[in-house]
C-alpha cells in the first residue's frame, strides 16, 4: 500500500512538471510529459490493483471477517494461475456473506413458496426420477430441502444459508453452468463413449448428488437416456427389488451422452466379507427406538430429571441390500475418461487393511479419475440438548474419529495410489454449523445440512472447478 502512495505521488509531480515545462518548451516537451503521464498511468493502476488484491487476500482469514455486496465480489479481479506450476487451491478461502441476497429472498417470497430454491436456480425435477422415489418433492427423510418442510425455523436456516458465498483466497471460482457441465461430459471424437461421473459413498455423498441435480436443471438432462439409463440400472441389480434400490441408486443422462451416478456404500466393501465384492448381501438390521406413550403426559415427562418422555423402547427388525457398487463403474481403458468421488467413515469401521484393499482395487481396475472427499464431523453443540433422545442414534460416536481416518487414506494413498486427489472440505464445512436442520419430522439431524446453500452447494461448485478449470486443485 506505501508502494501506491508513493506512485500516486510521482505521478502528481510529473503532471505539475509537465505543466511547468510546457509554458517555457511547449513544442519540445510535449511528446515527452504526453508519453510519462500515459506510462505512469498504465504503471499507477497496475500497482493500485496489485495493492487492492493484497490487502483482500490478507484481510479475509477468517470465517465471517468480511461482509461485502454482491457486486463487489463480482469486482474482483481474481484469475486462475497461467502457469502449470501454479495452483489455486479451492478449498482454502473464506464464507462471504452478500448483503443483497435477503433483499433479493424477501421479494421471492411474494411469488415463490421457495425463494430460495429460486434464488439458487434450483430445479429438482429430475431428482424424484433419477432415485426412484415417491412423486412427493417435500420428501426428503435426512437430506431435507428445509424450504420444502412446513417448519418456520427450518425455511429462515435455508433463506439464510444462500446469503453465504464460499470465496478461495487465491483465486476465483467460476459460477456453476450446468450446460458447460455437460458438455464436459460429453462424448466427444477423443472420448466416444462420453465421461461418467460416479458418487459412491453414503447418506453425505446422496447430500453432494442430490444438491449436483438440482443445480444442473431439467433442461440438461436428456430424459428420454435417462430413462434408458434407469433401465440399465435395473438391469445391472436385477436381483435388487425396486424398493431396495430407492435412495441407493440413482442416474441421469445428460445432453450429449455424459452421465452422473449415485451407488450407495456405506463402507466400500462388503459387511459380510470385508471385500469388495459384486454380489448382492442381504443385512440383518435392528432399529432401537423410544417410542412414546400416547397416554402418557408429554408435557412433564420432557423436563423430568433423565429428559426421556414417558414410554418404551421397541426393537424393530428388518433387513436391507447391499449394493455392489463395482457393477455399475466402466472399469480400465474403458473408464479412463470418468471421474470418481468416494467417502467412507460415517457408518465406521475405517482401519488400515479396508483402505489400502480399496486402494489396491482402484488401481487396478480404475483408470479414471480418483477423489476422496473428506468427512465432516456433526455439531456437538446442535446435538447437545438432544443427546438424550434416542433419535438422535449412535453415528455421533465416530466423528472423533474422521480426522484419524482422512489422514489415513492420505498416507496410504502415497504408497498405492499417487492419482488419488483429496477433497479436503472438512473446514470449510464446520464453519457452517448454523445450517444443520437440528430436528425435524421428529428425527434429530446435526449431521446434513439444509439444502439449498453451502456448505453442500460450494462443494458441488469447487467439484464443478476442478474439472473445467485448468490449473484448479484441492489440498493434497
Amino acid at each position: 500500500m506505501h508502494v501506491c502512495v508513493c506512485l500516486i505521488y510521482i505521478h502528481i509531480y510529473i503532471h505539475i512538471n509537465c505543466l511547468y515545462r510546457s509554458c517555457r518548451y511547449l513544442k519540445a516537451k510535449m511528446t515527452f510529459c504526453g508519453f510519462n503521464n500515459i506510462a505512469f498511468t498504465l504503471l499507477l493502476l497496475f500497482f493500485f490493483f496489485s495493492c487492492n488484491n493484497f490487502w483482500y487476500v490478507n484481510n479475509n482469514n477468517s470465517v465471517f471477517s468480511s461482509l461485502v455486496s454482491a457486486s463487489t465480489l463480482r469486482s474482483k479481479s481474481f484469475s486462475f494461475p497461467s502457469s502449470s506450476s501454479d495452483f489455486c487451491d479451492l478449498t482454502h478461502g473464506s464464507w462471504v456473506q452478500d448483503l443483497n441476497v435477503k433483499k433479493r429472498i424477501s421479494l421471492l417470497n411474494q411469488t415463490s413458496d421457495r425463494p430460495a430454491e429460486t434464488y439458487a436456480n434450483y430445479d429438482c425435477s429430475m431428482r424424484l426420477s433419477s432415485l426412484r422415489m415417491p412423486d412427493i418433492d417435500h420428501y426428503s427423510q435426512t437430506l431435507p430441502f428445509c424450504e420444502r418442510i412446513n417448519d418456520t425455523t427450518l425455511k429462515r436456516i435455508a433463506q439464510e444459508s444462500v446469503e453465504w458465498n464460499w470465496l478461495p483466497h487465491d483465486c476465483r471460482l467460476e459460477d456453476f453452468n450446468g450446460e458447460k457441465l455437460a458438455k464436459d461430459l460429453a462424448k466427444t471424437e477423443e472420448r466416444p463413449a462420453g465421461r461418467w461421473l460416479y458418487f459412491v459413498g453414503d447418506s453425505t455423498l446422496l447430500h453432494m448428488y442430490d444438491s449436483l441435480i438440482c443445480l444442473l436443471g431439467k433442461t440438461n438432462v436428456d430424459v428420454v437416456e435417462s430413462e434408458y439409463a434407469q433401465e440399465e440400472l435395473d438391469a445391472t441389480f436385477h436381483k435388487l427389488p425396486k424398493i431396495y434400490s430407492m435412495k441407493k441408486v440413482g442416474v441421469v443422462a445428460l445432453n450429449g451422452g455424459g452421465r452422473i451416478y449415485f451407488l450407495r456404500s456405506n463402507h466400500l466393501v462388503s459387511e459380510v466379507s470385508g471385500l469388495i465384492d459384486g454380489r448382492i448381501h442381504k443385512i440383518n438390521r435392528v432399529l432401537i427406538q423410544h417410542v412414546v406413550d400416547g397416554d402418557a403426559d408429554i408435557e412433564d415427562s420432557e423436563n423430568d430429571a433423565d429428559g426421556d418422555a414417558a414410554g418404551y423402547i421397541e426393537d424393530l427388525h428388518y433387513h436391507e441390500m447391499e449394493i455392489p457398487w463395482i457393477r455399475q463403474i466402466r472399469h480400465k481403458n474403458l473408464g479412463k475418461d470418468d471421474v470418481l468421488i468416494f467417502n467412507a467413515g460415517f457408518h465406521g469401521g475405517i482401519h488400515k487393511d479396508l483402505v489400502q484393499h480399496v486402494l489396491h482395487y482402484f488401481s487396478e481396475y480404475f483408470y479414471g479419475r480418483l477423489i476422496y472427499r473428506t468427512n465432516i464431523p456433526g455439531s456437538y453443540e446442535c446435538l447437545k440438548d438432544k443427546i438424550k433422545d434416542k433419535s438422535s442414534g449412535p453415528l455421533h460416536q465416530h466423528w472423533n474419529k474422521f480426522e484419524e481416518w482422512d489422514k489415513l487414506w492420505r498416507e496410504e494413498s502415497k504408497a498405492i495410489s499417487n492419482k488419488l486427489e483429496i477433497m479436503d472440505i472438512t473446514e470449510m464445512s464446520t464453519q457452517r454449523r448454523g445450517n444443520h436442520p437440528v430436528e425435524f419430522y421428529g428425527h434429530t439431524n446435526c449431521l446434513h445440512f439444509c439444502l439449498p446453500g453451502g456448505p453442500v452447494d460450494a462443494w458441488n461448485k469447487i467439484l464443478y472447478n476442478l474439472l473445467l478449470q485448468p490449473n484448479t486443485r484441492m489440498s493434497k
